[in-house]
């Protein structure tokens, strides 16, 4: 009977063994699918940040070809001015 309480003993010991082991294995799972969750939203903003680049770099484009226009503009009205003057 006491052969039988050890085994037992030992058995239970093992059973806790992996109960821990199986409770590890599910944190650690837990933990990469996270990190993995994390590392899709951080890829997500930085596509955003790159398209909000590549639009802002298109708007400074725009932006100088109508300063361009509108200083040809001035200038224009100046010499009409300048031939009204005259």
């Amino acid at each position: 009977m006491e052969k039988t309480q050890i085994n037992f003993d030992q058995l239970s010991e093992v059973l806790g063994s992996i109960n821990a082991i199986n409770n590890n294995t599910i944190q650690v799972a837990t933990a990469a699918e996270q990190q993995s969750q994390v590392s899709e939203d951080i890829n997500k903003r930085i596509v955003a940040i790159g398209d909000g680049s590549k639009t802002l770099a298109m708007l400074g484009g725009q932006l100088n070809e109508l300063s361009t226009q509108v200083h040809q503009v001035v200038a224009k009205m100046n010499e009409q001015l300048n031939r009204l003057k005259s």
